[in-house]
């Protein structure tokens, strides 16, 4: 039993090695389970240590979490000193949420405990933990615990080593240093066949590169490496990195902040963007959030400061003529040209200062002007009505590509994120255009939704999404009648009788015939007729409205109901 046990452990060893997380995993579980029924310590604690490390990279934080401290306590059970591998697994998983201090306790107690036998498996990776968590705040030990690993590192543990100098440097800014130790990093662990080492290696690239195509491209490669393996932690933090790149592409755009909403819910930091970063919020109420601060009211100075933003805003980054700008904003005479201009470049200082309370940026970081035209620069600002469009408009390509699964937790994230724009400023014309082409977006996003619904059979949802379009569009015949269906399907007679009922309310405000007997829809449905729709059967006096008019037969032909003959009587 004890053999099988190392066996198995070893396989899920060098299967990790290959980033083969999941196939690693299932073939190490067995051999925990059997180490802990037998009560054999010291091999239970090496299991669930490798155990940890495999759950950690599915992205199972939590039961990593607990894994670990399960073999901590295991091996401080027997007293091996060896108690310093899961707590570096502690050390960075602690880090990626962002607990600093205990990540530092952890890899502390770690180096603290490999030192003392001279175990460099155990002291290497602790050593480099402390690198990577001190270099923003403390470089000089960051540099030295660095250092320290990389004099004692062979073989496959030069690969981290490598990495801890190469995140150091970036820390300082030294870039140029940083690419040559991923370099040497990726090397490393290529000749020794570390897929995980490989792909880290990349994203130093990546984060290192002044030239946004190489960063990309490193990028890429890491992501394919940790989206093959399974490793999502990791894959969705490189598509953050990937969606922040200057000229990322909606699509990426839109993926990396899917990806930054799941790290989220797992409690794992998402590193902050280079530079102030602005959001500014237009649909629903107007705001503007510089590093997650609201903007004070005081710092526009002028309500015309806020509608410079928002007519920009409108344009999505197409340039605006100063002349035209001065029209939307004051309607001057002829006479006022010149002091309308003046008034203009005062805006446009006080817009940026708003932007960029601490001049950390350069001056047109954010606005882009010449001798003539004003524009936003859309890359470098979180606008959430840009934010929506190109989520919706990415899930409904992938839904029109037949990728439903794909798209529709884009579909949903945009359909649960729409509010009307500007809704606040419901008189300005110049703000009509967008309001509407997002209005336009979410309704076809909410039809998607809902008849994706349908198909899986999920009532609730596919009832939700209609009527959500009917409080937009009371008039969407369409709608109306799927709603009517889907009651139908689901046995909820009532229900359609009420809905029914709405939609003949409607044509009516419209001043159009009622759906039931009309030249419109032809000749009415027999007072003792049935509607048949799949194995249910419906009367239509269940649906007759109050004069005991009956919908026709070509108006529910058009969505899958057939008449049945009149019952004998």
């Amino acid at each position: 039993m004890v053999q099988a046990i190392r066996i198995r452990t070893n396989l899920a060893v060098a299967l990790e090695r290959e980033a083969r997380y999941a196939d690693a995993l299932a073939v190490l579980t067995p051999a925990v389970t059997a180490a802990d029924r037998i009560g054999h310590t010291a091999i239970l604690a090496l299991g669930l240590g490798n155990q940890a490390s495999l759950l950690s990279q599915l992205g199972r934080l939590d039961e990593a979490v607990a894994t670990y401290e399960r073999c901590v306590a295991a091996y401080q059970k027997i007293g091996s000193r060896k108690v310093s591998y899961p707590l570096s697994g502690l050390g960075i998983l602690y880090r990626l949420r962002g607990r600093t201090s205990q990540a530092l306790a952890a890899f502390e107690e770690a180096a603290r405990t490999a030192a003392e036998d001279e175990n460099r498996l155990g002291l290497i990776p602790a050593l480099a933990g402390l690198a990577r968590t001190l270099a923003a705040e403390d470089p000089a030990r960051a540099t030295g615990h660095a250092a320290r690993a990389l004099e004692l590192a062979t073989g496959p543990l030069l690969c981290p080593a490598q990495l801890a100098h190469g995140w150091v440097a970036l820390a300082a800014g030294d870039l140029a240093t940083a690419v040559d130790w991923a370099q040497n990093a990726a090397a490393a662990a290529r000749a020794h066949r570390d897929a995980g080492g490989l792909a880290e290696a990349l994203e130093l690239r990546g984060a290192a590169s002044t030239d946004p195509r190489e960063a990309r491209q490193a990028y890429c490669e890491a992501l394919a490496i940790h989206s093959d393996a399974g490793a999502e932690v990791y894959a969705d933090l490189v598509r953050v990195a990937l969606g922040r790149l200057p000229g990322a592409a909606a699509d990426e755009q839109s993926q990396a902040r899917l990806a930054a909403g799941r790290l989220t819910e797992l409690h794992v930091v998402v590193p902050d963007a280079d530079g102030p970063v602005v959001q500014i919020q237009v649909m629903g109420q107007f705001r503007v959030l510089v590093d997650g601060e609201p903007v004070p009211a005081a710092s526009w100075q002028s309500r015309k400061a806020r509608d410079l933003l928002r007519i920009l805003i409108t344009r999505r980054g197409r340039p605006t003529s100063r002349e035209e700008l001065t029209e939307l904003l004051w309607e001057p005479t002829p006479d006022e040209a010149d002091k309308v201009g003046h008034r203009l470049a005062a805006l446009l200082s006080i817009l940026r200062g708003v932007l960029d309370p601490g001049r950390r940026a350069a001056t047109d970081h954010f606005i882009t002007a010449d001798a003539t035209n004003l524009a936003l620069n859309l890359d470098r600002l979180v606008i959430d009505v840009e934010a929506f469009l190109d989520d919706a408009r990415h899930g409904l390509r992938l839904h029109a590509r037949g990728a439903s699964d794909q798209a529709a937790p884009l579909l949903r994230a945009a359909e649960a994120g729409y509010a009307e724009v500007f809704a606040g400023d419901p008189y300005d014309t110049w703000l009509h255009a967008l309001r509407e082409e997002a209005r336009a977006v979410y309704l076809h996003v909410t039809r998607v939704l809902a008849e994706l619904s349908r198909r899986a059979g999920d009532c609730d949802d596919a009832v939700r999404y209609l009527l959500r379009i009917l409080s937009h569009d009371p008039y969407d015949e369409q709608s109306h009648r799927d709603l009517v269906t889907v009651h139908l399907d689901a046995g909820r007679y009532g229900e359609a009788r009420r809905g029914y009922d709405r939609y003949a309310a409607a044509m009516a405000e419209l001043g159009l015939p009622a759906p039931t007997a009309s030249a419109r829809w032809g000749r009415c449905w027999p007072a003792t007729a049935s509607w048949r729709c799949r194995d249910t059967v419906l009367r239509s006096e269940h649906l007759a409205d109050r004069h005991g008019r009956c919908p026709s037969i070509s108006a529910w032909r058009t969505t899958g109901y057939e008449v049945a003959p009149p019952r004998n009587s």
